[in-house]
């Protein structure tokens, strides 16, 4: 291995280490309440190495949601890609990969579904605020192209698809919310089932008459 390659794989490897001691700084203490000295402290690095890789402590946090955007957003593409699947068996499996999404980066998944407009526009950029914004916006956009699939079929009753996909959207995050608080309460794990069963109760009033009995 030449002399750049390894400093190359050095600094990604420093990168990488920095995020996630940040990404589990900011999930448990929150944007404003976590410092660039903190985030130094806990990867054991220099508070100046950290602005070598990031402008600003907003700049670390933006880099730190970017690629989980991009995985949900890949995920939900690759879950949907199949015009033939029933919607309703499309619906179960996106539930599951939720659930396995925040089994892989449960820090980074805790700051996504506990977004908050308002809190963030007082310490993000316009710019960085609007690319958080249109993120949420394609994911909403998948469920609604979804609910349409599941009419042309015949297997959901006609809806309004772009209210039906913002409900299903908010279901979600209200679960990942209430159930990270019941973790941190009681130290219980319910997300998967209380996914499945949401899914399921919407499903209850999506499905048309005669899929309704069958559960897909």
């Amino acid at each position: 291995m030449g002399v750049a390659e390894r400093r190359r794989r050095e600094k990604e490897a420093r990168i990488s280490l920095i995020l996630k001691h940040a990404g589990r700084l900011f999930s448990k203490q929150g944007f404003e309440n976590t410092s660039m000295e903190d985030i130094a402290r806990a990867a054991e690095v220099a508070t100046g190495t950290l602005y070598l890789y990031f402008k600003s402590k907003e700049d670390l946090f933006y880099s730190l949601l970017t690629p989980m955007f991009r995985l949900n957003h890949d995920g939900l593409a690759r879950t949907t890609s199949d015009e033939a699947e029933p919607a309703d068996a499309t619906l179960r499996r996106i539930a599951d990969l939720f659930h396995e999404s925040y089994r892989a980066e449960p820090d980074i998944l805790r700051i996504l579904w506990s977004y908050d407009a308002a809190r963030y526009q007082t310490v993000m950029s316009d710019t960085n605020q609007e690319r958080m914004v249109e993120a949420i916006r394609q994911h909403v956009r998948v469920m609604e192209r979804l609910v349409e699939r599941g009419m042309a079929q015949g297997r959901f009753r006609p809806v309004d698809s772009r209210v039906t996909a913002i409900l299903i959207w908010s279901m979600f995050m209200g679960i990942f919310q209430y159930e990270n608080n019941r973790r941190h309460l009681r130290g219980s794990d319910h997300l998967q089932e209380t996914l499945r069963a949401s899914v399921e109760f919407i499903l209850s009033s999506l499905l048309s008459g005669p899929d309704r009995a069958g559960g897909g």
